[in-house]
């Protein structure tokens, strides 16, 4: 607890949040107010995406792949 030196990155926790679809979540994400962060990409056998809410916090969204559904 004191003062962080200017420039200093705060640590923060980053929430994941499982979605069934990543593209419909962000559409309604921009559609209440939020802002797509980091648009969907391949995370091994996932899609993940960030946002931010409309007060800017950013959170995860992630959903599984046809290819991580596929696995026995």
């Amino acid at each position: 607890m004191g003062h962080r030196p200017s420039g200093h990155r705060q640590r923060r926790l980053r929430a994941y949040i499982y979605v069934a679809d990543v593209e419909q979540t962000l559409t309604a994400v921009v559609a209440s107010g939020g802002q797509i962060v980091s648009p969907p990409y391949p995370e091994g056998t996932l899609r993940v995406a960030l946002f931010a809410d409309p007060a800017g916090n950013v959170l995860g969204i992630w959903q599984e792949t046809a290819a991580s559904l596929d696995s026995p």
